[in-house]
């Protein structure tokens, strides 16, 4: 109902007021797509007062519904970025901050994926993307994965030690 009055189609007069109001409660119900207009509505200040943090509250629910989904699906859906291949092919560019992405690489790797903390400790072990070298953490995201039985982790620690 929210997009009839945003745009004023089926014979509805056009209410931003009325349309962010549909939008709102169809997002606090649940529905993906108004929680997706109310992210962006929120971003980029339409109809509300820009706020960053409501933007993300909002994305955040969709987020958390699509990993539901490609988890129950089995397969991943999103390719991941690489953390190394800025290092690896200069001219890469990923289109996403690198602050987020390595964020991103962390709350995987706290949460188990092995994946993830051999990708930190190979960022950690020869810096970049703005991170420091920090060999000692890198040993910590290496062992973190190798005890979890991933041969790649394994490798380094022989490299580190």
């Amino acid at each position: 109902m929210g997009f009839l009055y945003a745009i004023g189609i089926g014979g509805v007069n056009a209410s931003q007021a009325k349309a962010l109001l549909h939008y709102t409660v169809a997002a606090l119900g649940g529905d993906v797509r108004a929680q997706m207009v109310m992210g962006y509505r929120n971003w980029a200040g339409v109809t509300t007062p820009a706020s960053c943090e409501r933007a993300l509250d909002f994305y955040r629910k969709v987020a958390k519904k699509v990993a539901e989904e490609v988890s129950l699906s089995g397969g991943p859906v999103v390719q991941r970025v690489r953390l190394l291949d800025e290092h690896e092919n200069p001219g890469y560019t990923s289109g996403i901050f690198d602050q987020d992405l390595i964020e991103y690489y962390q709350l995987l790797a706290k949460k188990g994926d092995t994946q993830a903390q051999v990708g930190l400790g190979q960022l950690h072990y020869q810096g970049g993307r703005g991170v420091p070298l920090d060999h000692e953490r890198a040993v910590q995201y290496f062992q973190h994965a190798a005890d979890a039985g991933n041969p790649v982790a394994m490798a380094f620690l022989g490299k580190v030690k």
